[in-house]
């Protein structure tokens, strides 16, 4: 060390020291000693978190712009295959692949390795494995910098369980979460353990493993797609893989129930954008329900959104959205021997009422007909007197004359608040598709039942600004 500073006193020097993350213990009180001996000095580190030394000014390095880096793998291919060359229309198709890339540079220079072999689309389309796709790195680098998947293990290697643990179960939200989800991991289970997990989120911002954005409703953190499927891939290997699974998934029907009873109510506005922001994510714990065997589960989950599609609307969205859920429902269907369960059928009930609003408002007046009738088919099987969604469904299809033969088929619930809809539905249907008579008749048991009704229910929400009101 007497040397060292011996050399470096009184001259105007730059020491620049590389890859510091894995040696900060040591090199944070160096660095402190040469700053303090020698004051001509400047020391400039590369590393994937603060040294948090005395007077240490950080320079976040942000992932390259496409730009940037579809000329790095541009420069690299051609190193590697002189004829590939890059027109405007290939142009774009680097830019999304290094979109999907992140923009880190190691990435896109392993991608560029695969010219000689695969085009440019060919290796975008082989992202969804991209840890077992890049690795062709160079072999005079240090172990660590040859794959992607070495250097994610490499930094994995460096985290301490607690942010194992919190960086794993975060990459279970595809779009990110607020600090109030992330305080659903397991780490989170008092209020010392509250005060880890902040702690515990500041060492993973610092290791670039998180980074926060700001949002409409506050700060969100999130991380770069090649850390979430990192990060997803050991969570598969850790012991609290299943019970952060289940975490998610419970936040997401929670979250679900508590948005759309939101929507309904007085801050219609509010809870249409928190759903808006979080749909990615409640799609995401959709889909792990579905990969669990909990395929009624997912059906409901997405159901339950119906109104918030309506109110927003994102008609097209919903029915992709319900028509992928009862496709998996309809795949697993097929080898069951049980019979269904009371949740399952809610489920299928829900599903068919709002697959036949959202084509009614989108004008698919003949689909909208098919799910009315596959929802009396449902109730048929299921013998379930309550009409408690078939009036939504049939309310809007005006042109389907299955709505009121549906309407009749079905003996009178016996609950105030569901005689109020069916008959209330069976008079829209059948004033917009022609005979009054019927109308008259259900018009007559439509105001008790509804003055019941209302009495118990919340104020109804206000017109949308598409001027819409259910």
């Amino acid at each position: 060390m007497h040397r060292l500073t011996s050399l470096l006193d009184g001259r105007r020097t730059l020491l620049a020291l590389d890859n510091c993350e894995h040696l900060l213990d040591e090199i944070a009180p160096l660095v402190t000693a040469l700053l303090g001996s020698c004051r001509s000095l400047m020391v400039l580190t590369t590393s994937r978190e603060p040294l948090n030394v005395s007077g240490e000014a950080l320079y976040p390095l942000a992932p390259m712009s496409e730009e940037e880096a579809a000329d790095l793998f541009s420069t690299r291919a051609v190193m590697i295959e002189p004829a590939f060359a890059v027109d405007a229309a290939a142009r774009e198709h680097v830019r999304a692949l290094c979109r999907r890339l992140d923009g880190l540079p190691l990435a896109v220079e392993l991608a560029a390795a695969h010219v000689r072999l695969l085009t440019v689309r060919e290796i975008t389309a082989r992202l969804d494995n991209r840890f077992a796709l890049l690795t062709r790195g160079d072999r005079t680098a240090p172990a660590r910098h040859r794959t992607l998947r070495a250097v994610l293990d490499w930094s994995y290697g460096l985290l301490d369980s607690a942010e194992r643990r919190v960086l794993t179960e975060l990459a279970l939200y595809v779009d990110g979460c607020s600090l109030k989800e992330s305080g659903r991991t397991g780490l989170a289970d008092s209020a010392a353990a509250e005060t880890e997990l902040l702690d515990v989120l500041g060492r993973l911002v610092d290791k670039s493993l998180l980074f926060s954005v700001s949002s409409v409703g506050g700060n969100r953190l999130r991380m770069l797609d090649t850390v979430r499927e990192y990060a997803l891939a050991r969570l598969a290997e850790e012991s609290w893989g299943a019970a952060a699974e289940e975490r998610f998934t419970d936040w997401a029907v929670r979250f679900v129930h508590e948005g759309t009873q939101g929507v309904a109510s007085g801050d219609q506005a509010g809870w249409t954008r928190r759903l808006t922001e979080e749909s990615a994510n409640i799609r995401a714990a959709s889909e792990l329900l579905v990969v669990r065997s909990r395929v009624a589960e997912s059906l409901l989950l997405e159901a339950r959104l119906g109104y918030h599609w309506f109110v927003s609307g994102r008609e097209d969205e919903g029915i992709e959205r319900l028509q992928r859920s009862l496709s998996a429902h309809d795949a697993t269907a097929v080898t069951r021997t049980d019979e269904p369960t009371a949740q399952e059928e809610w489920a299928l009930f829900y599903t068919f009422a709002w697959l036949a609003w959202l084509n009614h408002v989108a004008g698919r007046h003949a689909v909208a007909g098919s799910y009315i009738r596959r929802h009396e088919d449902a109730w048929r099987k299921a013998n379930n007197p309550d009409l408690a969604v078939l009036g939504p469904a049939t309310t809007p299809c005006t042109r389907c004359s299955t709505a009121r033969g549906a309407s009749r088929s079905c003996s009178p619930s016996p609950r105030p608040p569901w005689r109020a809809r069916d008959s209330t539905g069976t008079v829209r249907s059948s004033r917009r598709t022609g005979p009054l008579t019927a109308s008259s008749t259900e018009t007559s048991k439509a105001p008790a039942a509804t003055v019941w009704w209302r009495s118990r229910r919340p104020a109804p929400p206000p017109t949308t600004s598409r001027g819409r009101s259910p």
